[in-house]
């Protein structure tokens, strides 16, 4: 079944995930219940805004998460999907379950 979020060539159907962030640098590592490798990003460095782009376990490029402003410490984050370049969702840090 698909949806507004879904993200071109990534195929998150599994039940859970565990993101893993480097202990060194911005990088992450995206794993499915069985431990595969999903997705995996880091952050461009040098950039006036923050940018983190993700790709699949093949390497290929899924999406970027995007920072809304300079600087954005608790602002907005944009994920955009790589294939069509369409901001999915507005990741808000303001948000509460």
């Amino acid at each position: 079944m698909s949806s507004d979020y879904d993200i071109g060539g990534v195929d998150l159907t599994d039940s859970s995930y565990t993101v893993v962030q480097s202990l060194i640098r911005n990088k992450y590592r995206a794993t499915d219940a069985s431990g595969d490798v999903v997705l995996r990003g880091k952050q461009k460095m040098f950039k006036l805004k923050e940018e983190f782009p993700f790709t699949d376990a093949d390497g290929n490029d899924a999406f970027t998460v995007k920072a809304g402003g300079i600087i954005d410490v608790a602002g907005d984050y944009a994920l955009v999907d790589a294939a069509t370049g369409e901001e999915l969702v507005i990741l808000d840090s303001t948000s509460t379950r």
